[in-house]
């Protein structure tokens, strides 16, 4: 009990301050209880032996033991420092103590006993023994002592003899010794086995799950106590409300208030004291213990025990936003899990505040980076968070939004949205016109987890000097316009001949060639005035050609198709405004949509022949992953 007398000292005394309440024998149990791993009384007898058989085997151990009745115990029950329960358990009038922190080791211990124990096993023995001691007196008990003794010896013996018979039929088998190598090994194998009955070598296979469940040693759980007095990053363990091993202030009373604040005070001094000497805080030894613990408790819960987390970690960096009260519903192996998690990036984030290296397990190579999750300010934590909900998409609203000018831009880019498959969402937003771009912008630049981005016509120089001016780097421009830009003249034509057709009317020859050139025409411009950097010239765009050809050449057509654009009773006409919005709305969802389809058709990825609205977007792409992916960026040093 040398160790175990060590960890408590340091327990007791490095912080003279603060202190972790300890567990009582009935407290953990309690915990498991609350957990829902026990679940009936008979199982708390249980719990009882199988701590009593790890104890006697050196597989745990309490950290202090005192008489329930002494004098220390009864003032550090006074101070708070122990979790007694009522009817406390009792040997020869002493009761056993623990750190929280053990609790996690003992939670395996007992899934090994719900899952692998057996009569074929040391245990099975041990606990007829025990309930031959409590229960029966005298000379029966002497009796039926001999009787499971006897058992035991030759359960224990037959199993011996098996694993030797096995090992002398591999020695006979092997074609790689001679005949009297095999008559050596099968005589040494003899003088082995008498040695093995002798000393009682046997292992059976729930012995084997316990010795390879150990994992917490009292080396580290003596550097932890330290870590953990430090209170660097508030509580560490999410435990059911009725279990009680917050830290508690080391007062005489505890409802002085004065006296609280006071030692408060003190234990804030003795913390900054302890980080502002944080390079001797922890010894080269204890820090090699640290990062063998890292490796030891991953090993344990995650890499060779998939059942037991089941997949969870996978969720960490939410379950590290998420408040520690509304994890503490959680129960069973989900809060097991979810504590072990939280547990492991504690642990890096206190090794990398302390000593600026990274426990990581995975990716290599990684000691001398920064965690990307150890935030040095509240803007980091903004990101962090950001990225995070961004990356399960957890948003009321869609954090990512893009703009249009009209509602031919907000049809067409929603139906690409929809029918492209991306990692993110996008909302497509129709501001209306350059009179509320400004709204738009005083409404999203506050918002830190909003990106945006606007796709503008140019229109005109006036209106395109202003609108430059508003977004600056947050959108891009269509000249003259989005649907001109994107579209060939001969595409345009094909749709306007299909949407003359449902009108009941028919383009000609040379009216086809009549407007095809007018549409060439505003191409050419459009391409021109893309190409120069002197942004100054006025260009009539695909929508406008096309409302004048149609109300030039069909407008008895259009009156009869659609009546509501009809003015004037004695003279009837069609109404320019109102034929130019019924047109484009349309227009649009029947005709312009038809390119993007087919083109989505035949390449989903777009990695071809793109529309121009495509290259635009990849500003906005790059602003979204940027946000989305801080921290995937920061933990592999993604290029984005």
């Amino acid at each position: 009990m040398i160790e175990s007398t060590t960890v408590f000292d340091i327990w007791e005394s490095y912080s003279p301050f603060l202190h972790r309440n300890l567990l009582s024998r009935k407290g953990l149990f309690n915990w498991a209880e609350e957990l829902g791993y026990v679940q009936y009384k008979g199982e708390i007898t249980e719990c009882y032996h199988l701590l009593d058989f790890l104890e006697e085997n050196n597989l745990f151990q309490p950290i202090y033991i005192t008489k329930a009745d002494s004098e220390y115990g009864q003032e550090l029950d006074r101070r708070g420092r122990f979790s007694f329960f009522p009817n406390e358990p009792k040997e020869k009038d002493f009761i056993k103590f623990y750190h929280p922190f053990q609790f996690f080791q003992f939670i395996l211990y007992w899934d090994s006993f719900k899952k692998y124990y057996s009569k074929e096993s040391k245990f099975y023995y041990y606990l007829q023994k025990k309930y031959i001691n409590i229960n029966i007196e005298g000379k029966k008990r002497k009796k039926q002592l001999r009787r499971i003794e006897n058992e035991e010896k030759k359960w224990r013996e037959t199993k011996i003899k098996r694993r030797f018979e096995m090992y002398n039929k591999n020695v006979k088998n092997s074609k790689e010794r001679t005949f009297r190598q095999k008559r050596q090994q099968i005589r040494k194998n003899k003088k082995d086995l008498k040695q093995a009955i002798r000393y009682k070598k046997v292992s059976d296979n729930f012995y084997r799950h316990l010795t390879g469940s150990h994992w917490l040693f009292f080396d580290f759980l003596k550097v932890w106590i330290k870590l953990d007095s430090l209170m660097l990053f508030g509580e560490y363990f999410i435990t059911p409300s009725g279990v009680n091993i917050y830290p508690q202030l080391n007062t005489k009373s505890q409802f002085d208030k004065n006296e609280r604040e006071e030692v408060l005070a003190k234990f804030k001094n003795w913390t900054n004291e302890k980080l502002n000497d944080k390079r001797n805080f922890l010894t080269q030894g204890e820090q090699d213990i640290l990062k063998k613990m890292y490796s030891r408790i991953y090993h344990h819960f995650i890499h060779s025990s998939k059942n037991k987390i089941n997949g969870l970690e996978s969720l960490e960096n939410l379950l590290d936003v998420i408040r520690k009260n509304k994890l503490s519903k959680l129960y069973g192996n989900l809060n097991i899990s979810v504590n072990i998690l939280a547990l492991l990036r504690n642990l890096t984030r206190i090794t990398w505040e302390l000593f600026e290296f990274n426990l990581i397990i995975w990716p290599k190579n990684k000691e001398k980076e920064q965690p990307y999750f150890y935030l040095n300010n509240e803007s980091e934590a903004i990101e962090f968070r950001g990225s995070v909900l961004a990356d399960f998409g957890l948003f009321a609203s869609t954090p990512f939004v893009l703009y249009t000018e009209g509602g031919t831009e907000k049809t067409l880019m929603k139906y690409y949205f929809d029918n492209k498959w991306l990692l993110f969402p996008i909302s497509v937003e129709n501001i209306g016109g350059i009179d509320k771009t400004i709204q738009a912008l005083t409404i999203n630049r506050p918002l830190k987890d909003r990106i945006y981005f606007f796709f503008l016509d140019y229109e005109r120089p006036q209106k395109y000097s202003e609108k430059k001016g508003k977004i600056g780097d947050h959108g891009a421009f269509f000249y003259p316009d989005f649907v001109t830009e994107n579209f060939e003249p001969d595409v345009i034509l094909d749709l306007y001949d299909k949407w003359i057709n449902v009108l009941g009317a028919t383009l000609i020859e040379s009216q086809r060639q009549l407007l095809l050139t007018e549409l060439k025409k505003s191409k050419n411009e459009s391409n021109e005035l893309i190409e120069s950097e002197d942004k100054n010239l006025n260009i009539k765009g695909y929508e406008s050609i096309l409302i004048d050809f149609s109300l030039r050449n069909f407008k008895d057509n259009l009156m009869k198709a659609y009546p509501m654009i009809v003015s004037g009773k004695d003279y009837p006409y069609p109404n320019k405004k109102k034929f130019r919005q019924t047109f484009k709305k349309f227009f649009t969802e029947e005709y312009l949509i038809l390119p993007i389809k087919e083109k989505l058709e035949e390449d989903p990825e777009r990695r071809n022949e793109k529309f121009a609205f495509e290259m635009k977007l990849n500003p906005f792409y790059d602003a979204i992953n940027q946000f989305r992916l801080r921290n995937e960026k920061i933990q592999y040093d993604l290029k984005i």
